[in-house]
């Protein structure tokens, strides 16, 4: 079985120059971000979140694509049945035959738990009755209020940022219609300046679920990735890209329908998710970089290393 993604996306990337700070060996000095000269943007962009700075794991109640969906769980905030929204954040990440610039890319994946899809090898394919599509807003500029609220945000529920209304309303439109509707999706009122409307770029993505013998492990399928934000090589933007990329947040919806001729549901799952464990090794965040908002029409700082806009559409066709 294949689970066939249709991304959506739109990326906005802005880049300013600052002076360098680096030794002999190319490196930082006095710094904790290393270079990696042996990644470039030849590799996919899973390769280049293989070895990542800092990770996230969101539990959700996830379903099992392989049976009916006759009892839909509820979308609670807690330890969730196993399944997760995970995000891999790298950073300083070469760009092939380009030695001004790096960038620090982010993967968000579903990840299902051993034994998942107790039906992967039944005689009925359910699974042809499924449409599952996954969005994610990407060109939200957070304000640092907003993302000082997302450091206590410890279940993925967003803290406040995003009202439960909106979420509520953003479901409502979203669940049960076709993968599509997003390009005639307008924010809902309750969300004020939450989240952005959707934009279109699509890309097509081919996953593998578990099947004969492989069908008790567990499986992860891709819902998005993001190459930016970017830098140049001076110290001063590399820690802004480098505080900015493990510090971003990234609301997600997973919308499911079922629907066999006979029965007919939906459900879904919404949660901002971010990058809250660094890695061994990998240095803190000293701020949330300079491109952030003080206020609700104002950036801070004086500098910006990158502005990064992209919102991602992922249909999940199940083959």
């Amino acid at each position: 079985m294949r689970l066939l993604s249709g991304m959506f996306a739109l990326c906005l990337a802005f880049q300013v120059k600052a002076g360098s700070a680096r030794d002999s060996n190319g490196n930082l000095r006095g710094s904790d971000i290393q270079g990696r000269q042996s990644n470039s943007t030849s590799i996919s962009i899973q390769d280049a979140v293989a070895h990542p700075n800092a990770t996230g794991t969101w539990p959700i109640n996830g379903i099992d694509v392989t049976k009916p969906l006759l009892d839909p769980p509820s979308d609670d905030y807690g330890p969730g049945n196993g399944w997760s929204i995970n995000i891999a954040v790298a950073t300083n990440i070469s760009w092939e035959n380009d030695s001004t610039s790096v960038s620090n890319p982010a993967v968000i994946t579903l990840e299902a738990p051993d034994n998942a899809f107790e039906g992967a090898n039944s005689s009925t394919n359910y699974t042809e009755n499924y449409q599952v599509c996954s969005f994610a807003w990407i060109t939200n500029v957070w304000t640092i209020k907003d993302l000082e609220k997302f450091q206590d945000d410890v279940n993925g529920s967003c803290n406040g940022v995003i009202s439960d209304e909106c979420i509520n309303d953003i479901k409502a439109a979203l669940t049960g219609k076709p993968c599509s509707s997003f390009t005639s999706f307008d924010r809902p009122k309750s969300c004020h300046r939450a989240l952005n409307n959707p934009s279109s770029f699509i890309t097509n993505v081919t996953f593998n679920l578990p099947n004969g013998t492989s069908a008790a492990e567990g499986s992860s399928s891709h819902l998005f990735g993001n190459w930016p934000p970017y830098s140049n090589r001076s110290e001063v933007a590399l820690r802004n890209a480098y505080d900015e990329a493990l510090t971003n947040v990234y609301p997600v919806l997973l919308a499911y329908s079922y629907e066999d001729g006979e029965n007919r549901s939906n459900y879904s799952v919404f949660r901002c998710i971010r990058a809250n464990n660094i890695v061994e090794g990998s240095h803190k965040p000293d701020s949330f970089g300079d491109n952030r908002r003080s206020s609700a029409g104002r950036v801070s700082g004086s500098t910006t290393s990158a502005v990064t806009g992209m919102l991602l559409f992922s249909v999940i066709l199940l083959l």
